[in-house]
């Protein structure tokens, strides 16, 4: 939480289920504000573009950027969608 709190993240900001789901790697889907908030990080640490990031958020099936925990995002999907923008997948 400490490096949210670096990033200007409030704790407030931050969804339940931030700090409940995924970690136990048996849940591979997060919902979209878990995602949405890792955005700023992840676009610093690869370059990519928070806007592009959003949208690939966006496109996942059944991930969605709108304010609703019914829907999840794979953070799977999400990571290798990552390393093809990134070419950091590619090991030839």
């Amino acid at each position: 939480m400490e490096n949210l709190a670096d990033n200007g993240v409030g704790r407030g900001q931050i969804p339940v289920s931030f700090v409940t789901e995924s970690g136990s790697v048996l849940e591979p889907h997060i919902v979209p504000d878990s995602a949405l908030l890792q955005v700023p990080r992840v676009s610093e640490a690869t370059g990519i573009p928070e806007e592009k990031l959003i949208e690939i958020i966006d496109k996942i099936p059944g991930g969605s950027s709108s304010v609703s925990t019914d829907k999840k995002v794979n953070v799977l999907v999400l990571n290798l969608r990552v390393q093809e923008l990134t070419g950091s997948g590619n090991h030839e």
